[in-house]
């Protein structure tokens, strides 16, 4: 029996989070309502504060990514995030942005020494 009220707590902690992200009541500005289950989500731009859809701010070289949790936005390829900005990554020489597009890699024929990317010999 306590493990079974012990499963039901955790599920209840880890659905907290994701019921905190819909708001409930009446609709407000820059608000939808959801297509299903109950309640509103605020539109893309927007994040949910206190009840209500606030506009977001967004750094240069930045777009919003729809979430209500974290900063609501996202850095551009060839950008990486820091607190309130996203920062121009600076490649080296014979280097390209990895997958990632936050990181670079050296290019085939070089490795990288130092923060610089090496002929290999």
């Amino acid at each position: 029996m306590a493990r079974v009220l012990g499963q039901i707590v955790a599920v209840v902690l880890l659905a907290g989070p994701a019921l905190a992200q819909v708001g409930t009541g009446p609709v407000p500005a820059h608000a939808t309502t959801r297509s299903y289950g109950d309640g509103w989500t605020c539109d893309l731009g927007f994040q949910l504060t206190d009840g209500a859809c606030v506009k977001l701010t967004l750094p240069a070289n930045a777009y919003a990514t729809g979430r209500s949790y974290g900063p609501g936005w996202s850095c551009l390829r060839g950008y990486a995030p820091s607190d309130t900005a996203c920062i121009a990554i600076t490649l080296p020489e014979n280097a390209h942005l990895d997958r990632s597009g936050t990181r670079w890699r050296c290019d085939k024929e070089f490795t990288s020494k130092n923060g610089v990317c090496a002929l290999e010999r």
